[in-house]
């Protein structure tokens, strides 16, 4: 046997420089795949975003809460840093009674610094990040508008809470929002119309869900149609200026419409001069967005001084439509105008397309439902044949309004348009009008984040916010919805509803002898679901809300209070389990 020197050394050597090299490699390559990885798939994103941050957000990485260090302090680095976002900023903290001070003592330094990323996009860039360290200070935010830092503080709202301990704590981690529609909010469109009251509560209640955008187009406001002609008195332009003025708290655009479809002449140069002096009326009061209606009318020129001028309807309302666009620039240079037409769905090529598609500005946004009036689902693809037809992108005014989430409408569709705005034409009624913010807080969930929309869990986020209270009471009043209100809430996935429908099938299958005991435990989680939904009264939800959904909650109680007596022990023995399952079914309308 040979020995030949150091050539088992050597190869341990090279073994041992292959691991090294080898080591690096698997590192490296954890390294990339973890920068690869979307944030909520990492394991330090231990906290659900989503179910903290309402809309949900683009990207976010969550960690573990941390407690609050601190009184804030801010430090702007930017002049998009103004009084009115500091103002949020500051409200953001006070929910747990922390006010900002001077940066002495135990200080919690906030940052506040332009963002990297710009979106202008086809509007402002309403974009924001947030970064928070694991020991949950400092806390750096970018953005490069007013509203993105509006929009930053409103997170940060959401991100601060109380901690197991019962001290002010704020989630870790890190946030890059924006959303993905420029244009999202609410169109009052329907043939009724809401008092200033409700009015002016829906438009409270838009700025904190990050919708940015209100159209006022109520059919039975005598001054939007029949009465188009007539001045607003000074009583109605005070309404006006209030609503300006709450949309202003969040930069909400308050954006004004008429209809003179009903009866203008057109080719009336004196017409057309009263419809310019009423809409300069409201632009006056500092409003920049406009709209002008020609929907729900028969499609004809009904004077023959039009009919001489015109040979279609649509030349005449494409003339009137550029005309004030012109004339509005003149007073304010940043105007804008969109246009419904009388053909405001699908995509038929028809004589009134191609010669809108020719003859208005292409400034001028269209109006568009989708496929239907009331469309079961908007796709992609719908968007691209109505392009097709009218050469141009539609501005989505979606109906949508059962009270449920929105559904069905295709997560790509903020490629094709910059607008989705919703009618929730269902609860046009002043004493429906709160109800409609169940199906709009879906619609600005949305339109923030198409591609992350859950419908299911936006719903419950939204109720969540709605009521005020935990999930307990939030599962509560999904429940009285579903039984109470099934005519338009038939579709609401209530965990409660599931449960008691489940034990009740089960009770039908009940074998001798166990149905006392099954019966028993129904009733008793039933007892439970009716003390939560009595106790939604008391626990700060919103008035005007709780007026509007308390028929509803009456009905809800005496159902399941139906259904409870039907579970009475008393009694149970004597009923043979399918009766008695049917009598529970029959109480809920299962």
């Amino acid at each position: 046997m040979h020995h030949i020197p150091f050539k088992g050394n050597q190869a341990l050597e090279r073994q041992s420089i292959m691991k090294k090299h080898l080591a690096k490699s698997i590192l490296l390559l954890f390294v990339l795949l973890a920068l690869a990885c979307p944030a909520s798939a990492r394991e330090d994103c231990a906290t659900k975003a989503a179910d903290i941050i309402y809309p949900a957000p683009q990207q976010a990485c969550l960690g573990q809460a941390a407690r609050l260090a601190g009184i804030p302090n801010f430090s702007a680095q930017t002049d998009a840093f103004t009084q009115k976002a500091a103002d949020h900023m500051i409200a953001a903290f006070q929910i747990l009674g922390i006010k900002p001070q001077a940066a002495r003592g135990n200080v919690l330094q906030i940052n506040l610094l332009p963002n990297t990323e710009v979106r202008n996009g086809a509007f402002r860039d309403e974009g924001y990040s947030i970064e928070i360290p694991a020991s949950g200070a400092p806390i750096t935010v970018r953005a490069n508008s007013e509203t993105g830092f509006i929009y930053a503080a409103l997170t940060l709202g959401q991100l601060v809470h109380t901690g197991a301990d019962g001290a002010p704590a704020i989630y870790t981690g890190t946030v890059d929002d924006y959303p993905a529609f420029a244009f999202r909010g609410v169109l009052e469109g329907g043939y009724e119309i809401w008092q200033h009251e409700n009015r002016s509560d829906v438009l409270r209640w838009m700025g904190p869900i990050k919708m940015n955008y209100f159209i006022y187009a109520p059919k039975e406001d005598p001054y939007f149609r029949r009465q188009w002609r007539k001045p607003f008195p000074q009583e109605e332009l005070d309404k006006y200026r209030e609503y300006i003025a709450i949309c202003d708290e969040y930069n909400i655009i308050f954006a004004f419409s008429m209809s003179p479809a009903l009866n203008m002449e057109y080719s009336s140069d004196q017409e057309f001069q009263t419809l310019v002096a009423k809409y300069r009326q409201i632009q006056d009061l500092g409003v920049v967005h406009f709209g002008i209606f020609f929907d729900d009318v028969l499609p004809f020129l009904s004077t023959p001084a039009d009919q001489a001028r015109f040979e279609h309807i649509a030349e005449a309302e494409a003339l009137v439509t550029n005309r004030l666009l012109e004339f509005l620039r003149k007073n304010d240079p940043s105007a804008r105008l969109f246009f419904v037409p009388n053909q405001y769905w699908g995509w038929t090529p028809t004589k009134y397309w191609e010669i809108i598609s020719r003859d208005l500005n292409p400034e001028i946004e269209i109006g568009w439902t989708g496929i239907d009036i009331v469309s079961k689902e908007i796709t992609v693809a719908h968007a691209e044949k109505f392009k097709e037809t009218v050469g141009r992108y539609p501005a989505i005014g979606d109906n949508y309004s059962p009270l449920y989430a929105l559904a069905r409408r295709e997560a790509g569709l903020y490629k094709t348009a910059s607008s989705f705005v919703n009618n929730p034409y269902d609860f046009a009624e002043d004493e429906l009008a709160q109800l409609s913010k169940f199906v709009d807080a879906t619609v600005g969930d949305y339109a923030w984040n198409p591609e992350g929309y859950d419908p299911d869990r936006s719903l419950f986020e939204a109720t969540q916010r709605i009521v005020g209270g935990g999930e307990d009471h939030t599962r509560a009043l999904l429940l009285a919805l579903r039984i109470g209100y099934s005519h338009r809430a038939s579709q609401i996935q209530s965990a409660w509803y599931k449960d008691i429908k489940a034990a009740t099938e089960t009770l039908a299958q009940a074998p001798a002898g166990k149905l006392p005991a099954q019966a028993e435990a129904l009733e008793k989680k039933i007892h439970t679901m009716l003390a939560r939904i009595r106790e939604l009264k008391g626990i700060g939800m919103n008035p005007l809300m709780y007026g509007q959904l308390e028929p509803i909650l009456w009905k809800a109680d005496e159902m399941l209070s139906t259904a409870r007596m039907a579970l009475d022990p008393a009694t149970v023995a004597k009923k043979n389990p399918d009766s008695l399952a049917a009598e529970i079914k029959n109480a809920l309308k299962m």
